[in-house]
């Protein structure tokens, strides 16, 4: 990080001095683009126009049939947005979570239904989509953008416009085109958690044809909870080139440099070619994976008892248990009500990488007024590699002391050959759980689109061809997950399986090659058969190719007897399975709109998209279908002062894609049990209904107010299978004797199914934003704003049964995350003229009120231990900008 700060600095002082030295042959420049970026309704005191590209061209917000939220570049700055990650709760019924293991994914939550992507070769419920492009990749879908214009939130299927995997909804990402104006702006930040934020752009006038602009970004902060079992080392000498690496002090750390370039190309004012550039790379560390509680009323859990209450002086276990003496006995041990703590022992998390970059040719030509065309190429590649503890106490030592209670439990919780096998352990480390992995893909894709507008409609048509090929799996010759393992010796760490000698066997070794060629075609018209009145249709038709090849367990051959880099005569996996996927899906949309005045419309649609089915290990799953109803209002009133927007929605949902573990599976697929990935089972049928608001509103040239408001309610539909069931944890007993007693089976499902929940996805969510902006100040174009953001979710569950059995007594109390409320703001002083440059100084802040509720939950075996990932900690700062 040190070395990095040097170079920021320095190009910091670079960027500024030549922001200085050409800022006078600038500043006329600069004014009049200032002067062109107030608009009509600034100027009247009204709501500024919002453009959108929801149906894949340019219209105003209140025109578009589709609830979609657009966030401005303003707004992307007041509250930081710089990711898909950070969209928790900024549009209603959306929720963001960074998931568990180091993954880089963000998972989302729309309309009751969580997207995730985890399970190799399977897809997202929410398109992400930067520039018109696809981005098929959930690992590693966390990643910054320096440059974007705006972010589209769609909710509800929009599989005829953005294609499959879109049942929930899409995310759209705009960066902006060079604007052949010149000039520079230059952003530094210092927070708490030793923030450093350098944001540097330089923007070319225009040359001939040509315009450009290139944006260097270093984003760096250090985690927000510390590490006690800091300084472990784990050789993992192998092929992968991973070496010796040492578990973390502080959890959650980021350290990125990302570069984003565009070059626009554009001869005549009806022909524009724009080629955009992104690269980047973050040395991350996983989020803290935090012991809530754990239940010594069980084998492994009462291990872990009795391993806390007996560990040496300054070998903390975990934050949630500093301080307390853990009592091996009939009442659990719980974490302060399941909140975030500032410390976590997770010995087996080590520092992560992730490295992406894209190629974007845009291609943009009206022929006439009624005609346009736009081709779009795009090449895409990613690595990630990720080590996380999923469980919060993994590195405790076996001390004397714990040896020697683990010896004299009596409980019967322990056996006897377990006893023994910490007997022989004394002075190294238990690691609890936790996974690795290796992740890359390579995408490319092109689409042709054409529009077409006249006054009778207005038509939409395009092709496109997408393949992806995607690498994942634990580091060869190593594990790929780990649970309950006795780290030999202490602190160097795990060595690999394949360590030296001829015919090394690694059993939990996973390796996963996927590929997918999807081809499409679409078409959308808009008939305007009065002139209030639209009739829209829309169909696509697209066609599914996948295929790949699961390698589990084996033996790797060393070339040399104890040479574990250069190479390997051969790998014999113990497992093999290879699949073909072919399938096709119709997606299609049908509507009408009525629009009174250029101030409201209502609208009334039904969609159908779909996600695409695959497989993983010989266990394949069809695509999820979604089907929805959906009607709305959006009405600008009292001088363009207050902008309404209303959506009510009903979908179902067939085949609805769940990721699982495949020990999950051991009572229908034995041969599953030790696969060290998650694989995709399918849910029963369910339906989603609600209803969205979103208020935005100007009293006064000074004032903006806003409010959205969304409520979901989700319901599983019939009786669940006996299977799903059993995955969690309910109608065991009647599921494994289902042959000999079909009809216990048959009662159990019926009774469990009324009981059976959603989780993770609140049932309501709002957002409260108020800014303040005051008249120009100091005889200047000055102005200080202030903007406080209140993003609220309601209690959403951890645990999907509402009446099983409790493992331990208060277990009830983890089966559900409260109400939150997490509070931004932003002040700030822009437009300062010093020194011949604008200038804006700005003071902010994110989760205000330190929420510290969980995020993401995790831990070992159903009543054993609950561990979780939390909100991220209270953040501050300023910021500093210079523009010229």
């Amino acid at each position: 990080m040190k070395n990095r700060g040097i170079v920021c600095a320095r190009l910091l002082a670079s960027v500024s001095v030549a922001g200085i030295a050409l800022s006078a042959g600038a500043a006329a420049a600069q004014d009049a683009a200032a002067a062109q970026g107030t608009s009509q309704a600034e100027a009247a005191g009204g709501l500024e126009e919002i453009v959108v590209t929801a149906q894949r061209r340019e219209q105003s917000l209140q025109d578009v049939p589709v609830a979609v939220t657009a966030i401005s570049a303003a707004s992307l700055q007041t509250n930081r947005i710089v990711s898909v990650a950070d969209l928790n709760g900024i549009a209603p019924n959306v929720s963001v979570r960074p998931a568990a293991g180091g993954t880089q994914i963000a998972s989302f939550s729309v309309r009751g239904v969580n997207s995730y992507g985890v399970v190799p070769g399977s897809d997202k419920e929410v398109s992400i989509n930067l520039d018109g492009v696809y981005i098929s990749s959930a690992r590693g879908s966390i990643f910054d953008i320096a440059d974007i214009a705006r972010i589209e939130v769609l909710r509800g299927p929009q599989g005829t416009l953005f294609g499959r995997n879109a049942t929930a909804g899409a995310v759209s990402i705009i960066t902006r085109d060079p604007t052949g104006k010149f000039g520079g702006t230059v952003s530094g930040t210092i927070g708490n958690y030793d923030q450093r934020r350098l944001r540097a752009t330089i923007e070319s006038p225009q040359f001939g044809p040509f315009s450009a602009y290139v944006t260097y970004q270093h984003n760096e902060r250090r985690g927000d909870t510390r590490n006690t079992a800091a300084g472990v080392i784990w050789d993992k000498t192998g092929p992968d080139g991973l070496g010796r690496q040492v578990s973390p002090k502080t959890l959650g750390d980021g350290n990125s440099e990302s570069v984003f370039a565009a070059l626009k190309f554009e001869p005549t004012d009806n022909l524009n070619m724009v080629y955009k550039y992104d690269w980047a790379i973050n040395d991350f560390t996983p989020e803290a994976n935090v012991a809530v509680a754990v239940n010594p009323n069980s084998g492994n859990g009462r291990i872990l008892t009795l391993l806390m209450n007996n560990q040496v002086a300054g070998v903390a276990t975990s934050g949630a248990f500093i301080g307390q003496t853990v009592q091996a006995g009939a009442v659990p041990v719980f974490a302060t009500k399941g909140l975030r703590t500032g410390f976590a022992t997770n010995a087996w998390t080590v520092p992560g990488k992730q490295r992406y970059s894209g190629h974007n040719l845009t291609a943009n030509w009206r022929t006439t007024d009624n005609f346009s065309a736009r081709a779009i190429a795009s090449y895409r590649r990613s690595y990630l590699y990720g080590a996380s503890a999923l469980a919060g106490m993994s590195g405790m030592v076996i001390t004397p002391a714990a040896n020697a209670a683990i010896q004299a439990d009596t409980s019967g919780f322990i056996s006897a050959a377990t006893k023994a096998q910490y007997a022989a352990a004394v002075g190294n480390r238990l690691h609890e759980g936790g996974t690795q992995r290796i992740y890359r893909n390579e995408q490319y894709s092109g689409e042709l689109q054409l529009n077409y507008n006249t006054d009778l409609l207005d038509a939409t048509a395009g092709a496109i061809y997408f393949h992806s090929s995607e690498q994942e799996g634990g580091p060869r010759t190593m594990w790929s997950s780990k649970s309950m393992y006795i780290q030999i010796p202490n602190n160097t760490g795990l060595l690999p399986q394949a360590n030296g000698t001829v015919g090394a066997q690694a059993p939990n070794e996973a390796r996963f090659r996927p590929r997918a060629t999807s081809i499409a075609g679409y078409g959308q018209v808009e008939v305007h058969v009065l002139p209030v009145v639209d009739l829209v249709a829309g169909v696509r038709y697209t066609d599914d190719h996948k295929t790949g090849t699961s390698y589990i367990g084996g033996r790797w051959n060393p070339a040399t007897p104890g040479d574990r880099v250069n190479g390997f005569v051969s790998y014999t996996p113990s497992q093999v399975s290879s699949f073909v996927y072919d399938d096709n899906q119709w997606s299609y949309t049908f509507g009408a709109n009525y629009k009174p005045s250029r101030e409201t419309l209502v609208y009334a649609k039904y969609s159908r998209s779909y996600v695409s089915g695959g497989q993983i290990s010989n266990l394949p799953w069809k695509p999820e279908i979604a089907k929805s109803y959906e009607a709305g209002l959006k009405t600008t009133v009292f001088d363009g002062k207050l902008r309404a927007n209303l959506a009510v929605f009903s979908v179902t949902y067939d085949n609805l894609q769940f990721a699982n573990g495949g020990a999950a599976f051991a009572l229908t697929r034995p041969d599953l049990a030790t696969i060290p990935t998650l694989v995709v089972s399918a849910r029963p049928p369910a339906r989603a209904r609600g209803v969205e608001v979103e208020l935005t509103a100007a009293p006064t040239r000074s004032l903006t107010m806003g409010a959205n408001l969304g409520y979901t309610h989700f319901k599983f539909l019939g009786t669940l299978n006996g299977e799903v069931l059993s995955i969690a944890n309910i109608c065991t007993t009647e599921f494994v004797f289902a042959a000999a007693n079909p009809a216990a089976l048959a009662a159990c499902e019926i009774a469990q199914s009324k009981n059976y929940r959603n989780t993770l996805t609140p049932k309501i969510t709002s957002n409260l934003y108020v800014q303040w902006e005051s008249e120009p100040m100091f005889d200047s174009d000055a102005r200080l704003t202030a903007r406080l953001d209140a993003q609220i979710k309601s209690s959403m569950r951890i645990d999907a049964n509402i009446d099983a059995p409790l493992p331990f007594p208060g277990w009830d109390k983890l089966e559900t995350v409260p109400t939150t409320v997490i509070l931004n703001g932003r002040i700030a002083l822009s437009d300062v003229r010093l020194g011949g440059v604008d200038t804006t100084f700005a003071l902010w802040g994110r989760n205000i009120t330190n929420d510290r509720h969980i995020q993401f939950p995790g831990g070992v075996g159903a009543g054993v231990e609950r561990s979780a990932s939390f909100q991220q900690a209270r953040t501050y700062g300023v910021d500093l900008t210079v523009k010229f």
